[in-house]
């Protein structure tokens, strides 16, 4: 008897967890397979990024390249201006006279 619950149990969470599966719908992504993911970190961890720091030239040009990847997936914007998201800083100078967020 406690062999056949077993087996009822387990047969009945692997039809539920089938239930989920089916077609996806939508767009696939532009860039696809293993390689997709380490290609898109290469970009962002390139040298010409600048190290992505808030508020740097490399920032912005990082936020440009997500912001493209985004529209090439056809996802719609939802932020502030876009796919971008307003938030308010303030910047102070340290002791080095470096500014620091």
């Amino acid at each position: 008897m406690r062999s056949r619950v077993t087996l009822l149990s387990l047969a009945v969470a692997s039809f539920s967890t089938l239930a989920g599966c089916g077609e996806r719908s939508g767009r696939a992504p532009e860039v696809t397979g293993p390689s997709g993911p380490f290609a898109y970190m290469e970009v962002l961890a390139a040298d010409s990024m600048e190290g992505r720091r808030t508020g740097t030239a490399g920032s912005a040009l990082a936020a440009r390249f997500i912001e493209g990847r985004f529209r090439a997936a056809g996802l719609a914007a939802a932020g502030d201006s876009g796919f971008y998201q307003l938030m308010p800083m303030s910047l102070t100078a340290g002791r080095s006279g470096r500014v620091r967020p």
